[in-house]
């Protein structure tokens, strides 16, 4: 008996796995990174995160945001080759998704007649804040990412049982 190990297999079955993490990995960091830039810029233009809970205005805003992050990221799949990209890229990447996240939101506030009543502070403030959060997060889950996928537990291996005369023709 002899044991051949099969690359071809292990190969597509890591890039399932690998694409699976990225997706769910990446929508919850960027809906996270959200969040946190939301409460930081409204805190930084307000003094105080009180405004959040008083009116539904901040609360719309940011559920706006996350769902604009969230359709923009199954939609349009900005995410793919992730492991792959470069620093620069990466930044640039996240800078688009965030002029196109924050013109989406711009077109429906004004859509729903509400731009008129929103701070263009907090506007500023979370791109800045959205940008590096989304780039800092993006870069530490790149670096688990590739540390879990060269691990043990996510390697396979096949074992292909033979006769001796036939293992010496593959």
């Amino acid at each position: 008996m002899h044991f051949i190990e099969t690359e071809g297999f292990a190969l597509k079955y890591n890039n399932q796995k690998k694409s699976a993490a990225e997706l769910y990995g990446l929508v919850i960091i960027d809906l996270a990174a959200i969040i946190l830039a939301y409460v930081f810029a409204v805190h930084l233009r307000f003094g105080s995160i009180s405004v959040l809970s008083k009116g539904e205005l901040h609360f719309t805003v940011c559920l706006e945001l996350m769902l604009i992050s969230l359709g923009f990221s199954l939609i349009m799949d900005w995410n793919s080759n992730f492991l792959e990209r470069g620093y620069f890229v990466e930044f640039l990447t996240i800078l688009k998704y965030d002029i196109i996240m924050l013109l989406a939101i711009s077109v429906t506030l004004f859509m729903l007649k509400q731009a008129e009543f929103f701070s263009r502070l907090v506007f500023g403030y979370f791109f800045v804040f959205n940008l590096l959060i989304t780039l800092i997060l993006h870069l530490i889950l790149k670096r688990l990412l590739k540390r879990y996928l060269r691990s043990e537990y996510c390697r396979v291996q096949n074992m292909l049982v033979t006769e001796a005369s036939y293992a010496e023709d593959t």
